[in-house]
């Protein structure tokens, strides 16, 4: 199998994932733990999957993760390359971001992109580099800092149904997690304590 095809199945994958949840929503109705769970396991998938096309691109690329100006710019290069076959893994329907919605097109705006990504990512990046991270949190990279809750953050947009707070995110390793909040809203050693960017500068693109 190659790389696209094993890309494409991950998407085909998630997309089967983020329907089951939706047809849970409407029809049970209440959230419960397993529900909860279940969009958290659901929200890490989408990031693995979205880390894996990045790396695809890179591959063919010269290392290189595609660049842009918002995470928007980048993920457009992964759909005119065909690294990504469906644009709906880049919205979170679930996660209630106010203001976005599902795109209608391969054409995507900032009101249909949940995600961060990091620029400018090569070859050479550390393992314990986010590549991509759901949208709605301050990161500055540097070893062990936390990532910081801006406006909108996921407690307000998943309301009193989430006791706590959390954030998937695709690591440069091709690890992927959940990480939960703490009691203020910020997300511990988002940056590990082992980070070391050899000089380099990292910047966080929003949507």
């Amino acid at each position: 199998m190659n790389k696209n095809s094993r890309i494409t199945q991950i998407v085909v994958c998630v997309g089967i994932v983020l329907l089951f949840l939706f047809c849970y929503g409407v029809f049970l109705g209440p959230l419960t733990p397993n529900l909860r769970a279940a969009k958290r396991s659901a929200t890490m998938q989408q990031a693995h999957a979205i880390g894996l096309c990045l790396s695809a691109y890179a591959q063919d690329h010269n290392g290189h993760y595609p660049e842009g100006k918002t995470s928007t710019e980048v993920f457009q290069k992964l759909l005119d390359g065909n690294y990504v076959t469906d644009p709906k893994i880049f919205y979170a329907g679930f996660l209630e971001i106010p203001r976005k919605v599902p795109p209608e097109s391969k054409s995507l705006k900032q009101e249909n992109v949940c995600w961060d990504v990091t620029c400018c990512v090569d070859s050479s990046a550390p393992n314990q580099l986010p590549v991509v991270f759901q949208t709605g949190f301050k990161v500055t990279y540097q070893p062990g800092t936390a990532a910081m809750p801006v406006d909108h953050s996921p407690r307000t947009w998943n309301g009193p149904e989430f006791t706590k707070t959390f954030i998937a995110v695709s690591y440069a390793s091709g690890s992927s997690m959940v990480k939960r909040a703490d009691d203020k809203g910020e997300i511990p050693d988002f940056i590990s304590s082992d980070f070391d960017p050899k000089g380099k500068t990292y910047q966080q693109l929003t949507p």
